[in-house]
């Protein structure tokens, strides 16, 4: 049986096998803390989970002082990607996502939300990794 992390872990490298413009991944609490990540060698987890957290908090507030309800995900680009966070629907915290230029965001956003609800299953010991249908080619989507 696989413990919490190596369920998380292998949910996120699902999300980068369908989505190859994903360059990291991060599961983060509310409070900041790695939860689990997926992130290669030269990238700091932790300032990924860092920055995450500082663009949930303002996300939040933001949301929050104008009246517009719960935050759902923040989009942050740049010259050379972007950081996508995501919220974990109906559980504190969020997943960061690295990702080049070149990728979809409809389709990151969509992969997100479809993870994010096994990743909180996961995490509140409901469901075994992949049962949502994002694991490997369960998921019938046109290839990117």
């Amino acid at each position: 049986m696989q413990g919490v992390g190596q369920k998380l872990e292998q949910i996120l490298r699902s999300l980068e096998e369908m989505v190859p413009d994903v360059e990291a991944i991060v599961v983060i609490n509310d409070e900041g803390l790695v939860l689990a990540s997926s992130v290669p060698l030269g990238l700091d987890e932790d300032r990924i989970a860092a920055m995450a957290t500082v663009a949930l908090s303002l996300s939040e507030r933001t949301m929050r002082e104008l009246d517009r309800g719960n935050w759902d995900h923040v989009i942050i680009s740049g010259e050379k990607g972007m950081l996508v966070v995501y919220a974990l629907s109906g559980s504190p915290g969020a997943i960061a996502v690295l990702a080049s230029r070149e990728a979809k965001t409809g389709m990151i956003l969509y992969l997100l939300r479809k993870i994010g609800v096994e990743i909180v299953n996961v995490l509140e010991g409901r469901e075994e990794a992949g049962a949502s249908g994002i694991e490997g080619t369960n998921v019938n989507l046109p290839p990117l």
